[in-house]
């Protein structure tokens, strides 16, 4: 049986995972709405960079915050 991995591990795993999901995602929802799909939808609003900046640096927390709460989880069931 393998050894259990260490709580850093599991930490950098979950982080690397949910912010690229959140990448990804994130900027396959842009794409769809605000390019390809803009006039079909109607769309007229122009994000604002500094919007747009807050938004992502919120997400960004909250994934994080996430992460911190679900790793002690993983990290029992792991060990």
């Amino acid at each position: 049986m393998a050894p259990a991995p260490s709580i850093l591990e599991i930490l950098g795993a979950l982080l690397l995972y949910s912010y690229s999901f959140y990448f990804v995602l994130s900027g396959l929802s842009y794409v769809i709405v605000f390019v390809a799909l803009r006039r079909r939808l109607g769309v007229t609003h122009v994000p604002a960079p500094r919007e747009s900046l807050r938004a992502i640096w919120t997400s960004l927390g909250g994934n994080l915050g996430n992460v911190l709460l679900t790793a002690p989880i993983h990290w029992a069931i792991l060990s």
